[in-house]
């Protein structure tokens, strides 16, 4: 990979339709070649890096990892992007702004995607939360349960980010910067509408009753929702291929940032 070209995205849109089990290996011969190639350290070592410092390759390795145990020449193509984007920001890592007007403030994206996991056709959780404008926290995940609209989607995911949220304001209290309500944006007007009314429906009432945990924590001011425009969430960016402008703009409102410039 010393002479790869770099690119400026960790996931291209041409690979959509072929992150499926059915491009797997079919056959013993197949598998054989593909044992030869260090697909599982290379997963292994953007996990690390993942979780340490780049949330922004979070869902392209996600997409990945699922074929860890059986993987095809075109997972391995997927994965080889992944490291032509790492080679082309290696320079980059999250900025922390004490002087932010933000610098004590924990603050949280979340977003999904609705039934993209070709597999399963279950949907994906993502969410990020920040400090002093920088990323602390991060996820990119299948969601457990098959949801039925975009609405449950979100509301399932932005649950699961208010359940961070919730831990990160206790965490934060006991270091001497107590939050006493996080911010949390989300760009379903639905989800936030169910999040903050205790209303009922045939649409609705299939939903398990931990996902309404939200709407206590939300009632007793634990957590405010606001609503963002889905072309500035920057979460949107850890859900699906988006297109470099938009990638971009994300991965610096995150605070994702070529370090050599901040120094300068």
């Amino acid at each position: 990979m010393f002479d790869a070209k770099p690119i400026g995205t960790p996931l291209a849109n041409h690979f959509k339709h072929q992150l499926s089990a059915k491009f797997c290996p079919l056959d013993a011969t197949e598998k054989c070649l593909m044992s030869k190639i260090p697909y599982e350290s290379a997963i292994g070592s953007l996990m690390y890096l993942m979780a340490c410092i780049r949330p922004d390759i979070a869902y392209a390795l996600g997409k990945v990892s699922k074929y860890n145990a059986n993987p095809r020449k075109v997972h391995w193509e997927v994965v080889k992007w992944i490291l032509r984007y790492i080679k082309g920001t290696m320079g980059y890592g999250l900025l922390f702004d004490a002087h932010s007007h933000q610098a004590k403030t924990l603050v949280g994206f979340v977003d999904s995607d609705y039934a993209q996991d070709l597999d399963t056709r279950r949907s994906t959780t993502d969410y990020v939360m920040t400090l002093g404008g920088g990323c602390i926290t991060w996820r990119s995940v299948l969601q457990k349960c098959k949801t039925l609209s975009t609405t449950e989607v979100e509301y399932v995911a932005t649950t699961k980010a208010t359940k961070e949220a919730i831990w990160l304001d206790r965490l934060t209290s006991e270091m001497g910067l107590p939050q006493g309500c996080v911010t949390l944006y989300c760009d379903s007007q639905s989800a936030l509408y169910l999040a903050a009314n205790q209303v009922m429906s045939s649409k609705i009432k299939h939903i398990d009753v931990k996902y309404h945990f939200i709407r206590q924590v939300v009632s007793e001011g634990k957590v405010k929702l606001q609503k963002v425009a889905g072309t500035l969430n920057p979460a949107d960016g850890f859900t699906k291929y988006i297109p470099l402008e938009s990638f971009s703009s994300h991965r610096a409102k995150l605070q994702i940032l070529l370090m050599d410039e901040e120094e300068s």
